[in-house]
């Protein structure tokens, strides 16, 4: 148990997510008052965290989300029980809380308070969260296969006024849209990715009416994709950023959605242009250099691993060699050549720290096939060698 505790108290520093192991019913307690909004939140009552708990097996997780989109990671080691979280895995809007609170029967009045409460839990992707806590769970009970993960999702049905269910009509479907599209646009020019892809999700729960309409398949989730990729890019467009990086973003998203098997892959292309697209805008408005020269630098970090050639890049762009390399000296402090070895060692010490690829292997990957060459540069720009870096960031294993 110390062990657990110990590791617990050092993911709490490092990611703000608590990790909480507890002794008695007086810990549970605290922890759930402080976790809890509404007593409809049915799993976070002392009783009920403990029941869960108590069935779970040893090295297996559970995954709650309640009603309020709140999520918690419940495990078991051979140490014993412990909760991560609450956290959350995206932000809402007023009109996100208001659902929320519908659903449950709750007066929408206290929609501010229900995004108060939200706002005080850190936020995390699922995906990270899972790759923390089983991480920890190795960690604590050495062992290599990985937990066995069980889902449960909370929330509360809609409640309705009458027995059968509400159907949006065609055109306040289609109006609602337009309204939430604009907002996305809006926070797109702003650069504010959370409120983006918030709003994009709420596209996606306010369109099951004309899906059934529609019919749902890979084919419609492509044609669905291509016109939010249009009104991204329209935003985008109306921002300062280079007419060239928002056209390679999103054609590099339109051939990766071409190949796509399933429509949440197609979908999850989309909420990466989002990501993407509102980075480049903050970068852009940071920075304030020229089209030039932040397109020729966004091309170099896009092809990095590619045998890049100034004299093609100036081609693509209009101008000269020489016109090129003047520009982006001059307002970046660096040539265009010097700014491709950083950016291909940078991504080099990536891979080193998260990747169990060889010093040879990533040299290649990087765009540097030369692994002599490589670890020369890589000496340069870091002080140690790639093998000396990787060791320092392996994490210290709990005494």
């Amino acid at each position: 148990m110390k062990v657990l505790e110990e590791l617990c108290g050092f993911i709490e520093d490092c990611f703000q997510v608590r990790m909480f192991v507890a002794g008695d019913d007086t810990d549970w307690e605290a922890f759930c008052g402080i976790a809890r909004f509404h007593r409809v939140q049915s799993c976070l009552f002392p009783d009920a965290i403990t029941a869960l708990l108590d069935e779970l097996e040893e090295n297996s997780l559970l995954s709650l989300n309640d009603d309020f989109q709140v999520r918690l990671l419940l495990g078991r080691t051979r140490e014993g029980a412990f909760v991560f979280g609450p956290y959350c895995c995206e932000s809402l809007t007023r009109w996100d809380a208001h659902i929320l609170l519908e659903r449950c029967g709750i007066s929408r009045k206290y929609e501010q308070d229900l995004l108060a409460y939200r706002s005080a839990f850190p936020m995390l992707e699922e995906r990270k969260a899972l790759h923390i806590v089983r991480t920890a769970m190795a960690r604590t009970a050495q062992r290599k296969e990985p937990p066995v993960l069980r889902t449960m999702d909370l929330q509360s049905p809609p409640v309705l006024s009458g027995n059968a269910p509400v159907e949006q009509p065609y055109a306040d479907a289609v109006s609602s849209r337009y309204a939430i599209e604009l907002d996305m646009m809006e926070a797109i020019e702003l650069g504010d990715a959370e409120r983006a892809l918030s709003d994009w999700r709420n596209l996606h729960r306010r369109m099951d009416f004309l899906k059934k309409q529609l019919g749902e398949s890979l084919e419609t989730a492509r044609m669905s994709a291509a016109v939010t990729r249009t009104v991204i890019r329209l935003a985008a467009m109306r921002t300062r950023l280079s007419p060239v990086i928002i056209d390679q973003i999103t054609h590099a998203v339109n051939r990766r959605n071409s190949m796509e098997k399933t429509a949440a892959a197609v979908a999850e292309n989309t909420e990466k242009l989002i990501h993407t697209l509102c980075r480049e805008i903050r970068r852009q408005r940071r920075e304030n250099v020229s089209y030039l020269t932040s397109s020729v630098r966004f091309y170099l970090e896009s092809r990095c691993a590619e045998n890049v050639s100034v004299g093609d890049i100036a081609a693509k762009m209009g101008v000269s060699k020489s016109h090129l390399i003047l520009r982006f000296r001059t307002e970046t402090g660096t040539t265009p050549v010097e700014y491709l070895r950083f950016v291909r060692i940078t991504k080099a010490s990536e891979l080193l720290a998260g990747t169990r690829k060889t010093v040879q292997e990533i040299a290649a990957d990087v765009g540097i096939p030369d692994a002599n060459y490589f670890v020369k540069l890589f000496r340069r720009q870091y002080g140690v060698t790639p093998t000396a870096y990787r060791a320092a960031s392996l994490p210290a294993k709990p005494s």
